[in-house]
Formats: structure tokens, sequence, C-alpha cells
């Protein structure tokens, strides 16, 4: 059975502009279904280990999408850029580039995705909308998912997390989230609560790691961050460096928080692109902004050196 999904606002034929309505007719002549497909009421679930997300729209399972076709993301940007790639890992054929639909700036979500795909992750569900959360709330309780960690997807520092012990405190999060409206543009993002016995920052250049730090949090603090608070000390751990390079770019300079589970398993938590590495620095007496610079200078379009002054 083919089935091919529209991406707009509407949820009617006769809401649909000249070109989403063609598509939709020739599509219906064409293909078993055709869907309306707003990309804030798709609610997403990357759980480690599954085969592949679950995408949920309106109620029903759109993960077996046959095509997608999007033709703007005006004011959608995140969602859109969410869904294209989850349905992308689902095998449906995303008619432009997913590089096409980018979020827009910093985010967790896109690497949330790269990470579900090569395994280092840990699940993570995400909703736009106030009904696609309230749905997705259910499920995790239904599914024995509580506590959950939320997360700003678009934060840093540690800021903005807050445990959500049960149903009643997500739903509780989710009126101070949405506040009166229907959508958001940074998304309802759960993570599993996972015990991690303990947790890493690496400093990548270029796909090099700089140094490794464990990250020890202050007694009640959810985020091992040094903004936070937590201590840092210098390890030699190269299974969490051996663990790391392959989830995260080649390119550029990251700070790659890194945790182990009680039972062992690695999880790439997050990638930042603009790492604070003062206290990187107290721990592991490393110069960074020297190595950084000594790698600037050795790559291919510095190889001449920096320009003569005048």
């Amino acid at each position: 059975m083919t089935s091919l999904g529209i991406c707009t606002t509407g949820r009617r034929v006769d809401e649909l502009n000249y070109e989403q309505r063609r598509l939709y007719e020739e599509g219906r002549a064409r293909y078993d279904d055709v869907w309306l497909i707003d990309p804030r009421d798709a609610v997403c679930s990357f759980v480690r280990g599954a085969a592949k997300p679950a995408i949920v729209h309106r109620g029903e399972d759109i993960s077996a999408l046959t095509t997608l076709i999007v033709r703007s993301t005006g004011g959608r940007e995140a969602a859109t850029a969410v869904l294209v790639r989850a349905l992308k890992l689902c095998g449906c054929d995303v008619f432009d580039p997913v590089d096409r639909f980018a979020v827009g700036r910093a985010s967790k979500l896109l690497t949330t995705i790269s990470r579900f795909q090569s395994g280092a992750g840990t699940s993570t569900y995400v909703a736009f909308s106030r009904s696609g959360a309230t749905d997705l709330l259910d499920r995790l309780q239904a599914d024995g998912r509580f506590p959950l960690l939320l997360k700003p997807a678009f934060g840093k520092q540690g800021r903005g997390i807050h445990v959500v012990a049960d149903h009643a405190a997500g739903m509780r999060r989710l009126e101070e989230h949405f506040g009166r409206q229907e959508h958001a543009e940074e998304p309802f993002l759960l993570q599993d609560r996972i015990v991690f016995r303990s947790e890493y920052r690496v400093l990548v250049v270029d796909g090099e790691a700089l140094g490794v730090v464990e990250k020890v949090a202050l007694p009640g603090e959810v985020a091992a961050n040094a903004a936070r608070g937590a201590t840092f000390v210098a390890v030699d751990a190269p299974e969490i460096v051996a663990a790391t390079l392959p989830n995260v770019s080649g390119e550029g300079i990251l700070g790659v928080d890194v945790a182990v589970d009680t039972e062992g398993r690695v999880h790439v938590i997050e990638a930042n692109r603009a790492p604070e590495w003062q206290a990187f620095e107290a721990a592991t007496g490393l110069n960074v902004a020297r190595l950084i610079i000594d790698r600037a200078l050795r790559r291919p379009s510095s190889a001449d050196g920096p320009p003569a002054d005048g």
C-alpha cells in the first residue's frame, strides 16, 4: 500500500493553496492514500534499540509513509526538520534533500536523531503541539517510562532541565510550556531518566580528542555542568574517547557530554558547538586556545599561514 504525505497547515482540501491542492488531486489518483500533514502535529519517539522511530500524527501512525512532499517550512522549521529526518529513517522518500530542512539555530534536535541512528543516544520523545504532547504523556505512562527528564531543545549549561516524576508532573510542565497556545516553536522534549554511574566531557577539535574530564555534579543537581557547580577531574579514558569520536562531527570545536549507565552502556548525550573550557583547562592543564589555533594553522586552507599585514 502506497501513501503520500503533503506538508501543510490545512486540515481540509478546501484550505489548501493551488499547488497543494493539485498535488493532493494527482496524488489521490496514483497513491492508495494521501495525508495532509502539519509537522507541528507529529510526535516522534526515538527509542534506543528500536529499528526505526515511532511517528504519530494526530493519533495515526505515519511511520510507513511512502513519499513526503514539503512545500514550505515558514513558522515550523524545527518541526519540519525533525519530521523529515525521522521519516527518512523509516524508509520514506522525502522528495527534497533533507539538508534543505535546518532547525535554524543551535539545537539538540538533529544530533538527537543522528545518535538514535548510531545507537549511542538516550531515548527521546519530541512534540510540538499541546495535543500531541498530551497523547505522548499518556503513552509514556502506559509504557511505564516515568520518571523522565524535560530538556530545552535550545538550552545550554544545564539550564531548564527538570525531572518529571509522573504523568501529573508532566501535565504541569506541559501547561507551562505551551501556555494558551496549541503549538510551540521549541518542542516539548523528554528523555528517559537514566541513572548514570559516571559522566564525562570530551573536548574534540576536528575529530581529535584533546582530553577528557570526569564531571561530578553537586548533590541534588540534575545536570553535571561547570556552570551549575560540577567538579571536573582529568581522567585517562580511552574507552570514552573511542565511543565518542565515531558519533560526532569530524570538523570544528565540540564539547561532548558522555555518560555511562549502571549497565555499562555509553550514552553520547550532547555535543556543544560553542563549549566553554575554563573549568576543563583548570582540570587538565591544557592550553585549549593554543591547541585550537595550532590545529587551525594545520588546516589545508591555512597551509601558507596568516596573511601578512597590509
